[in-house]
């Protein structure tokens, strides 16, 4: 028996036989899409085969939709829509989970080889009733469990936990429509690829408030804001003690338990070989929270190609500083880039501002390029610092082109397909892949 995706691939297949010539038609295909979107009534006549495929496009729509409930891999990166060698390797699971207070969807996933994105969504049993969720994902790859590490989950909280309905105030979240992107990583900041397949777990702890909730009154200052005092933060932190001596559950402004479990662990951090996670559910499980269900999916991706630099990279930046690129990964979808930052000429420690004067721009040749996110810190042995970043790519290339700019001119470099700004005076860093 055929599996959605196979189905899908058949009505695709019947189309394209129905419809072979239409791309030579060009007002043909504008009056179906102008039909297709309730702009134009369609003629009174037109051919059986025509009418079939009209028939198979709505059939092939109604298959999408009912398997990712409108919210597939390619809703959530829509970036990746032409890149076939993406989109061969999404998996559609439409896995679903019923519980007794809520039932939760796993509609589509993909592996680039580094980082795994799937979609998913949750329907609460009781809005009035709020649960906290604890979600684990666990990868291993034969029989060699992986580091996981959630990179983004549009707004939800997924590596310790998160509230249905949302407790952040003035805040709610569509919990039908979540996007998940999960890295395998050496150390929460840079990707540890493997080129083996992968069996994925995925767990939802679903507890429950035992005790009554509450906010606090002020939240510990955010970045800009002026800076509390010892004797302020002793205050603050004196709330959570005083809400568990009380049998209150208290959150704080971001309806985050970090504060309030450090105060029921009488702030004692957990043991070094018990993982966080573990930690936190055990603490809060204690007597404020129950443990009442717990939904499972299981699925095995396989990996992609990753490539790496050819050849060893150093360049030069501003201020005396050398650039020495450790590691470049390519997959069908993401670039990552290692840059260890050092000052030869000088004795002095490296400081994170020295690296706030200039950036690194990254192009592809015949791909477009988005800057994700990036980060800077000091090298674990001191001797400089650590430049990790990544980028998203829609399609394969075998040269990466990086360019180092100035800080305030860096949101003008954002052309496409390899072309370099005319604003770049610069020698642009030509990378080949192996």
């Amino acid at each position: 028996m055929k599996n959605d995706r196979e189905i899908m691939n058949s009505i695709r297949a019947a189309i394209d036989d129905c419809t072979r010539g239409i791309e030579e038609m060009p007002s043909l295909q504008y009056r179906i899409a102008r039909k297709a979107k309730g702009e134009e009534p369609m003629a009174k006549k037109i051919s059986g085969a025509l009418a079939l495929a009209i028939v198979l496009f709505i059939m092939l729509a109604s298959v999408a939709f009912a398997v990712t409930n409108g919210f597939g891999i390619l809703y959530y990166h829509p970036e990746q829509s032409e890149n076939k060698a993406y989109t061969d390797k999404i998996l559609s699971l439409n896995q679903t989970w019923e519980g007794e207070y809520l039932s939760a969807t796993i509609h589509e996933a993909v592996f680039d080889g580094m980082k795994m994105s799937f979609t998913m969504s949750i329907v609460p049993r009781d809005e009035t009733d709020p649960i906290y969720v604890i979600p684990r994902i666990r990868a291993t790859a034969n029989g060699k469990a992986l580091n996981t590490f959630v990179d983004h989950a549009g707004g939800l909280y997924m590596n310790d936990g998160f509230w249905i309905p949302c407790m952040e105030p003035d805040l709610a979240y569509d919990y039908d429509r979540i996007g998940v992107d999960v890295m395998l990583t050496e150390d929460m900041r840079t990707f540890a690829p493997t080129a083996e397949n992968v069996e994925w777990e995925i767990t939802f702890d679903v507890l429950h408030p035992e005790w009554p909730i509450e906010y606090t009154e002020e939240d510990e200052p955010m970045i800009g804001e002026p800076e509390w005092t010892d004797a302020e933060y002793a205050a603050y932190d004196q709330q959570f003690a005083d809400a568990c001596q009380a049998k209150h559950i208290l959150l704080d402004r971001a309806a985050m338990l970090g504060s309030f479990a450090s105060a029921l662990a009488s702030w004692q951090d957990p043991a070094e070989d018990m993982p966080f996670i573990d930690w936190f559910e055990d603490t809060l499980t204690r007597e404020a929270f129950s443990m009442k269900e717990q939904g499972v999916f299981r699925f095995s991706t396989e990996p992609h190609l990753v490539r790496h630099a050819k050849n060893p990279v150093r360049f030069t930046l501003p201020d005396g500083l050398v650039a020495e690129l450790q590691d470049l990964t390519v997959s069908v979808d993401t670039v990552e880039i290692i840059l260890k930052i050092t000052r030869p000429d000088s004795d002095e420690p490296l400081q994170i501002e020295h690296f706030q004067s200039w950036h690194v721009a990254l192009l592809a040749e015949n791909a477009d390029t988005k800057l994700l996110g990036g980060v800077c810190g000091p090298d674990k042995d001191g001797s400089g610092l650590l430049y990790t970043a990544q980028w998203s790519i829609n399609g394969p290339t075998d040269r990466i082109i990086l360019l180092p700019v100035d800080t305030g001119l860096s949101r003008e470099f954002t052309e496409l397909n390899g072309k370099l700004p005319e604003a770049y005076q610069d020698e642009p860093i030509y990378v080949d892949l192996e």
